[in-house]
């Protein structure tokens, strides 16, 4: 499953609905997840480690005894009008890949994020102060990596069948175009 991924918390209306595996950045997932890496399914991986890690998530994700793989392949989460580039790690594994696009409406609280994402401490008081939120939680049907199609092509392929599924526009902006906006919105704030 390649999701979009409009909040930090976007893992939780998933498993409301299927039981999922979550590919992670091993970086991330010992700083901030290790405590609840198993209760979430995570699957961390050193995306540097290049064919030896696209064999792990491979031979994880054809596992037919576990639940789908997870992957938020934007690495960063937006408003869910606009999709960042997808990182062509996971389309370069060899897998079939189902499109799904989430949104989220917070009910009672003015909560806009903006387009590449949000103040982290205004996400934080989204989860733990908001009346009500509301997810929408798309599948699309499963893509299949062409003959001679590049992991970039097949990223941006899925890409755009995550667009189409929520009316996101595609956009060229990567994760770390996120994570510098980021970084300005709490200098600010």
């Amino acid at each position: 499953m390649s999701a979009s991924h409009v909040s930090a918390f976007d893992v939780f209306p998933l498993l409301a609905v299927t039981r999922v595996r979550v590919v992670l950045d091993a970086g991330f997932y010992a700083r901030v997840l290790n405590v609840f890496g198993g209760i979430i399914g995570a699957v961390p991986i050193d995306k540097s480690a290049g064919a030896s890690t696209r064999a792990q998530v491979h031979a994880a994700a054809v596992d037919t005894n576990g639940a789908p793989m997870l992957f938020f392949p934007e690495g960063w989460d937006t408003n869910g009008r606009c999709l960042l580039r997808f990182n062509r790690f996971v389309f370069s594994v060899g897998v079939p890949v189902v499109p799904v696009a989430l949104s989220a409406a917070v009910v009672g609280l003015p909560l806009v994020p903006g387009m590449l994402g949000s103040n982290l401490v205004r996400e934080l008081c989204w989860l733990f102060f908001a009346p009500m939120t509301s997810w929408t939680v798309t599948v699309g049907s499963t893509l299949v990596r062409d003959n001679g199609e590049s992991p970039e092509a097949f990223a941006q392929r899925a890409q755009h069948a995550v667009g189409k599924l929520n009316g996101a526009v595609p956009s060229g902006w990567t994760d770390r175009d996120a994570l510098k906006l980021r970084r300005g919105l709490m200098a600010r704030d």
